[in-house]
């Protein structure tokens, strides 16, 4: 049925699942961090500094994690990230310190950010030539959003109801699935047929960052930065903004929820969209938009004005984000650039949007008020966008 529909054969499911799994498990432990942290009576600033810890491992991991990867040696190094990523969230309700609170995050966001790439280049490597290789880049960006959606849900529900404690566990189980599904994983070789890249890991760190030099890689390493900035200043400040204009916090909640879940849903079914309007037009377009619907959040007032304005951002994120995740397959030389190579920059690219996003936001937002940040911040990074567009026309034609 899967392989009927999607042109997606079933040995691609298990990778589906195990995203699933590994951003379900990551989501509920972020989710509840700060709140478990405030529970114990830490003072905010030094839980801001641990929040961090784990998307600084994370965002160090990735280079490394494209430089070990090799299609014969994936599913070691998915067991191997996905166990040590099992004990240390087994272990976070057993401490209380801030130094081991600091060594689990870390170790935690190390252990992340190499399953999460390892696993994205294994799954692209894994795509059979003739497969509809745009549903399947849709398809595995909304399982990579529905683990964050339901680990956010589950963490909540549970952490509300049975404890911190309990949801910790919750979260290593799903991490324990993904163990299990990684074991279970077939050679590679056994899965692909195409001839593998004669493409070698640069041996520098310079000659590692060169390879953003690569057209290809410039504006996929650009939009998943932007998407990603983007994203959290709407996750991050756009239920403080609805708290300062009245609304409730279960409004707010409403909002999350619907949003998430239109953000799974183009996921889903944004490939065919993309397909037939080009996909660099809708990459274009689609940022365009996302940075018009923040700069509109600032004149939202309601519950409903700003349902829509978000609903609009969200379901123009996930069609942006399957747009250039195609781009990560098709746009990317792989002579020059490594296949975990390229994946590594680009999850790279998205934990620094993520770090940068909400660090720069809280400083306009304190040095001004938060309806300016929304107006001054999604122009600006669209601008930087279309200054990138510009560079990456001039490195082709130097080509």
């Amino acid at each position: 049925m899967i392989r009927a529909a999607t042109g997606v054969p079933w040995a691609l499911v298990r990778s589906y699942l195990m995203v699933t799994g590994i951003t379900a498990g990551e989501g509920l432990v972020a989710f509840l961090f700060p709140p478990y942290l405030d529970s114990l009576a830490y003072p905010i600033d030094l839980i801001g500094l641990l929040a961090a810890v784990g998307p600084l491992a994370a965002l160090a991991s990735r280079l490394p994690a494209g430089v070990l990867y090799r299609g014969t040696r994936a599913r070691t190094l998915l067991t191997t990230a996905l166990a040590t990523s099992t004990v240390t969230t087994l272990l976070l309700a057993r401490v209380d310190r801030p130094l081991a609170f600091a060594l689990l995050r870390a170790i935690a966001g190390f252990s992340y950010g190499i399953a999460s790439t390892t696993n994205m280049a294994r799954f692209i490597d894994a795509i059979p030539p003739g497969a509809n290789r745009a549903s399947a880049m849709g398809l595995f960006s909304a399982a990579w959003a529905l683990g964050f959606t339901f680990g956010n849900g589950l963490g909540g529900f549970v952490g509300e109801v049975a404890g911190y404690e309990v949801a910790f566990y919750c979260a290593a189980a799903a991490q324990g699935i993904g163990v299990l599904l990684a074991v279970s994983l077939p050679p590679l070789r056994a899965e692909r047929k195409r001839a593998p890249s004669h493409a070698s890991a640069p041996t520098s760190i310079w000659a590692r960052l060169a390879v953003l030099g690569d057209p290809g890689m410039l504006t996929v390493s650009l939009a998943a930065f932007l998407i990603a900035f983007m994203q959290t200043i709407s996750g991050v400040f756009s239920p403080l903004y609805g708290l300062s204009v009245g609304l409730a916090l279960t409004e707010i909640a409403v909002i999350r929820v619907a949003t998430s879940l239109l953000n799974v849903f183009g996921r889903s079914v944004g490939s065919p969209f993309i397909q037939r309007l080009g996909r660099e037009r809708v990459q274009h377009i689609g940022l365009g938009m996302q940075g018009a619907s923040l700069f509109a959040v600032a004149y939202c007032t309601g519950f409903w004005p700003l349902l829509a304005v978000l609903l609009f951002a969200a379901l123009w994120r996930a069609v942006v984000l399957v747009a250039n995740t195609i781009a990560l397959t098709e746009d990317v030389d792989e002579e020059r650039v490594p296949r975990g190579m390229a994946t590594g920059l680009y999850n790279a690219a998205t934990d620094l949007g993520q770090i940068v996003g909400p660090s720069l936001g809280g400083a306009v937002a304190a040095a001004f008020d938060l309806p300016t940040m929304f107006r001054v911040l999604p122009p600006l990074v669209f601008l930087l966008y279309l200054a990138a567009m510009l560079a990456r026309a001039h490195l082709t034609a130097r080509r």
